[in-house]
């Protein structure tokens, strides 16, 4: 036998007013029988969480594990997840200054158009804690030259459950 986690896969999107923040298992493991050589390789057993259209809080109970091939039989077969979703919020936020990230030491960097505005959209949470003096947009000029140029404008330490759009203005 040999003791594996249990890897929850999403299937489906919430309803398009919400984010999905969390799905938890109540067992977050499960222990697998068979022949040693055949469980040698599997790190994990999968369960597929159907969120489609969850526009609240919920427990899905009964969700079955799925067995490996050669696995004789698992310790338990089903889990119940917790879904955990909040409102989808979208805001801009104006007049955050760029600053200048690696610039060669001979030379001086000016921005035209100092100042941007982005449109940042995700959990409620999240978003509502974000504003110009906690965001950091810059511009990376480790290969910069002498000259006009155009450089991606970066942002500091993204949340990944965010989306980020720079809004000209």
């Amino acid at each position: 036998s040999k003791v594996v986690p249990i890897q929850l896969e999403q299937e489906g999107d919430v309803n398009s007013g919400y984010v999905l923040t969390k799905l938890k298992a109540d067992n977050t493991q499960v222990t697998i029988y068979g022949q040693e050589e055949d469980l040698e390789s599997i790190n994990y057993v999968i369960a597929k969480v159907n969120v489609d259209g969850k526009a609240g809080n919920t427990t899905i109970n009964s969700i079955a594990l799925e067995k490996p091939n050669k696995v004789s039989k698992m310790s338990i077969k089903t889990i119940s997840v917790d879904v955990e979703v909040e409102e989808k919020v979208t805001k801009e936020i104006k007049d955050i200054t760029v600053s200048f990230e690696s610039a060669p030491e001979s030379l001086s960097a000016k921005l035209i158009g100092e100042k941007v505005t982005l449109k940042v959209t995700g959990a409620k949470s999240k978003v509502d804690k974000l504003s110009k003096n906690n965001i950091k947009i810059y511009v990376d000029l480790t290969n910069a030259s002498i000259g006009t140029a155009k450089y991606e404008l970066k942002i500091a330490n993204q949340d990944a459950n965010l989306q980020y759009e720079f809004v000209n203005g």
